[in-house]
């Protein structure tokens, strides 16, 4: 047996449940040319970064302007 909860919920109490799951919010994955849960800017950082070579060394000036400080 678990040592955890167990939660029962009945009738309404269960519809109640898959109403609001219907009624969550819903986010698009970003692109660089469309906002989804982040910023369409923020998505073409990250993807930037994402491709910088594991050995490449970047001074602090790249890095800044390659996330736009």
């Amino acid at each position: 047996m678990s040592d955890g909860y167990v939660l029962r919920q009945y009738g309404d109490e269960v519809q109640e449940i898959l109403d609001d799951v219907q009624q969550k919010t819903v986010y698009e994955r970003a692109t660089p040319s469309k906002d989804g849960l982040m910023s369409k800017e923020d998505k073409s950082k990250l993807d930037t970064i994402d491709n910088i070579e594991a050995d490449e060394e970047l001074t602090l000036e790249e890095i800044d302007a390659l996330l736009n400080f």
